[in-house]
């Protein structure tokens, strides 16, 4: 047996490798790639703007990739819900098909032999426009059979289909699989792809991101790879291993401003080896603390070490020699003219360590082995092409190759696909496990919970719960962020 679990003897119909293409301006398909076998029933499973109807467009030759190689073992044939002509006969539909060079009268004969050996009943004289929905496909079946295709290509035949006529056409396409045929067809309903399929590829955001046999997979499975959730699991975070304190704020107060609380008298110690989160709602504070213990907010008063060392009123240059990095949330595309490979640098870099343009590519390599982006990168790509996702994953890995004693952190998951958020999540907490330290601010409850080792609530600027994340729960974090107060700490 084969990965994909089919017999080694399977002849390849047609496969296709690492296909992009862009379509006014947008990135539809990253990298794309699907392997189709004669005589299988293989689903392409994805949401709307997943990328199917590129492929599909792509894999019958109506399109071409702007880069990918598809290579055809068999001839195609494509079948949409929306082909055909409607004043035309279904005779003179079937003819369009002539140009394989079949003639058509000729095809015509042969299509009116599949139908009787199908069972098959179509009036051939009859307008195309007065037929039902699976009439229509079949009429496009038939000529794709005449015309010699053994590879038919099916662009989400069940849309406007009744069960009874589901069932009746994949009868169809089973007893053709049967004869070594091979069927791939596109829907974006999970349960229809594993009833009506052997094998089944879930196609997100461009991308193949799992193929699995489909009486195999549950429907949970199924559905969770469409949201990109191919990871078994997000990422176990073990108990932490306490060190010495390596960042104490003590007594910060910043002044309120319009739209924020500002801070009022808030202490906090971070130690080495664990993960402290900050709850906290837009305008209640959080963002203040972060800032400030970056150097970016004046405090009206206050004290900051970074271990032993006073950083208070340091710039953010100087907080960076003294070990903290910043990774922010970052909205929308970049207006920088800079490049993948200057951020990478940039994030790498202090004024202890410099890195030149000798470490680029191998910046940009690691970075590409490490995560997968959802838009093709290269060294030279500029950033203003890029999103809030892709900036935070390169800067994550900028920053960790400099290992910093601690990373503080603007909602570091919002924005990602779930493998790339469990892929940021692993090296966050690989970095803890080697004794490095983070504060994470949120206004997730769920993720901050999966994420962190303990939880400190903001609320009006003030700390109102500190809690241990094993002993705590959304509710009672969205309570203490709403306002509630608690004096248990952890």
């Amino acid at each position: 047996m084969t990965a994909s679990g089919l017999k080694d003897e399977k002849a390849l119909a047609l496969s296709a490798e690492g296909i992009y293409k862009q379509d006014k301006g947008r990135q539809t398909l990253r990298g794309a790639s699907v392997m189709i076998h004669c005589g299988e029933i293989h689903a392409l499973l994805g949401d709307s703007g997943s990328g199917k109807a590129a492929l599909m467009r792509i894999l019958a030759g109506a399109d071409k990739p702007d880069s990918g190689k598809v290579a055809a073992g068999s001839k195609s044939g494509l079948i949409s819900p929306e082909g055909g002509i409607g004043r035309l006969s279904v005779a003179d539909n079937l003819r369009i098909y002539s140009g394989s060079g079949v003639g058509g009268n000729k095809l015509v004969k042969l299509a009116e032999k599949y139908a009787a050996g199908f069972g098959i009943e179509l009036d051939f004289t009859a307008r195309f426009s007065s037929l039902d929905s699976l009439d229509r496909l079949y009429v496009q079946l038939l000529g794709a059979l005449a015309s010699g295709a053994r590879l038919l290509l099916f662009i989400k035949p069940l849309y406007g289909l009744a069960v009874q006529q589901a069932q009746e056409l994949f009868e169809t396409l089973y007893k053709l699989s049967k004869d070594n045929y091979a069927v791939f067809y596109s829907t974006d309903v999970a349960r229809d792809a594993l009833v009506y399929s052997d094998r089944c590829t879930v196609l997100y955001n461009g991308t193949d991101v799992k193929t699995f046999m489909s009486k195999e997979a549950s429907l949970a499975e199924a559905e969770d790879a469409m949201l990109g959730k191919v990871a078994e699991a997000f990422p176990l975070r073990r108990p932490p291993k306490l060190g010495e304190p390596v960042y104490t704020a003590q007594n910060l107060f910043v002044a309120p401003q319009k739209g924020s609380y500002g801070v009022s008298n808030v202490s906090l110690m971070v130690y080495s080896g664990e993960i402290v989160g900050i709850a906290s709602l837009d305008g209640n504070g959080g963002m203040e603390i972060i800032e400030s213990l970056y150097g970016l907010k004046r405090l009206k008063s206050g004290r900051i070490f970074a271990e032993e060392l006073e950083i208070t009123g340091c710039n953010s240059a100087k907080i960076r020699e003294a070990g903290i990095g910043m990774i922010p949330d970052v909205f929308g595309s970049q207006g920088s003219s800079a490049a993948v490979v200057d951020l990478l640098l940039s994030s790498a870099s202090d004024s202890r360590r410099r890195l030149g343009k000798k470490a680029a590519k191998e910046l940009t390599d690691g970075f590409l082995r490490e995560f997968q982006p959802l838009i093709p990168l290269q060294a030279n790509t500029p950033l203003s092409m890029l999103g809030s996702p892709e900036i935070k994953m390169l800067n994550l890995y900028g920053e960790l190759q400099r290992e910093p004693k601690m990373l503080l952190l603007h909602e570091p998951l919002r924005g990602l696909d779930w493998n790339n958020a469990c892929r940021f999540a692993e090296k966050l907490i690989a970095a803890r496990d080697h004794g490095n330290s983070a504060i994470v601010l949120s206004s997730n409850a769920d993720m901050l919970l999966g994420l962190c080792d303990r939880i400190i609530v903001v609320s009006s600027g003030e700390i109102t719960a500190q809690l241990d994340s094993e002993l705590t729960d959304e509710d009672e974090i969205g309570a203490y962020m709403m306002g509630a107060r608690r004096d248990r700490t952890v």
